[in-house]
């Protein structure tokens, strides 16, 4: 068989071709291999699938970026995370059932107090008789019982039975019975001596004084040197003309308690050497020390009304002498039956307390 002289240079040929070609793709690579700019591809629409089961414990943690890519198993839903724990409630402290003792802070009054425990002035008062008598009566350190509820503090007489306790402080008696710091077990187990507490009890009021008469002196009377002024407003009101805003105010500062029924007056707060104005024209009636309201001044102001300004640092008039209204008269201080300095400003008419407020400008 003769061979074909031809075929030789065929085959030459088709291998110089595919080389050719694989240059030619090579090079094709290379440019597709060169930095281009980057065109935005927008992200594929995918609906959400359930994560594959196991698929935690195999490492995987749900919320990290490329975690669902990379697990193939596309984005979480909602239901295939875990909740997160809910805290445990804080729990409520229980309620308090011992008869505490506190001591005066600097600052304090009674109507801070009050609110601190978080009970009615009353109670405080009626817990701690030398209060009753003069509920100005704090200083610093001074030792008072505090109630765990609202209601009476009551020693056991000789005689007391628990229905005549009941009675007396407006009370069912089941329910100083049923009052478990008492640790009563029946209505017999009262023993002299023991301390209960009466849960909403009211103490009996004192004698109603009658309103005083329109013909009394002007200024309060004084005894002994020291001004007799009533501690808290009168249970019959004053018969006193209004006119709001007669008067200026003596001084700035905060309101620390205002007027009520264990006060018969307002106290406003400010630092020691504040000055101290007269509210009105008037006489000064009293320029000097006062007991419990510290060094203090009364001014008549002629037609029933006299103002009382107390617990001052110093006094800057004297008995006698007359002052215009806005004149200086004093620095406010914290002399006296005080917990800080602040003026206690009285107001009366004909001798009977009335509220400072009724009659400042609002």
């Amino acid at each position: 068989m003769r061979r074909n002289p031809a075929l030789p240079w065929l085959a030459r040929r088709l291998r110089t071709l595919g080389l050719a070609t694989a240059l030619v793709a090579g090079s094709a690579a290379l440019a597709t291999a060169r930095p281009r700019p980057a065109t935005a591809v927008p992200p594929a629409t995918m609906a959400p699938r359930r994560a594959p089961a196991g698929l935690v414990s195999r490492g995987g943690r749900p919320g990290l970026p490329g975690f669902e890519m990379a697990m193939a198993a596309g984005p979480l839903t909602q239901s295939s995370i875990a909740p997160t724990p809910t805290p445990p409630p804080t729990p409520t402290p229980a309620p308090r059932t011992e008869v505490l003792t506190y001591q005066v802070q600097p600052g304090d009054n009674l109507s801070i107090i009050a609110q601190r425990f978080k009970l009615s002035q009353d109670t405080i008062v009626w817990a701690n008789p030398d209060l009753e008598s003069d509920p100005d009566y704090l200083q610093i350190g001074q030792e008072l019982k505090i109630p765990p509820t609202d209601g009476v503090l009551h020693t056991v007489q000789p005689g007391d039975t628990l229905s005549g306790i009941a009675a007396r402080y407006k009370v069912e008696a089941a329910s100083i019975l049923a009052y478990a710091p008492n640790h009563l077990s029946d209505a017999s187990a009262l023993s002299v001596g023991q301390q209960i507490i009466v849960p909403g009890g009211v103490r009996p009021a004192p004698p109603r004084p009658t309103p005083a008469p329109a013909s009394a002196p002007a200024p309060a009377s004084t005894s002994g040197g020291v001004l007799m002024i009533p501690a808290g407003a009168p249970a019959v009101p004053v018969a006193a003309p209004a006119q709001p805003g007669r008067f200026v105010w003596p001084t700035h500062g905060v309101i620390t308690q205002y007027y009520g029924r264990w006060h018969g007056a307002i106290d406003i707060a400010n630092n020691q050497g504040t000055p101290i104005v007269a509210a009105d024209a008037g006489t000064v009636t009293f320029a000097g020390w006062s007991g419990g309201l510290g060094n203090a001044i009364q001014i008549d102001h002629g037609d029933g009304f006299a103002t009382t300004y107390a617990h001052l640092y110093s006094i800057a008039v004297r008995v006698g002498q007359r002052v215009e209204k806005g004149a200086q008269i004093g620095l406010m201080g914290t002399t006296g039956h005080s917990t800080g300095p602040h003026l206690h400003l009285i107001f009366t008419y004909h001798g009977g307390v009335i509220n400072p407020l009724d009659y400042l400008p609002q």
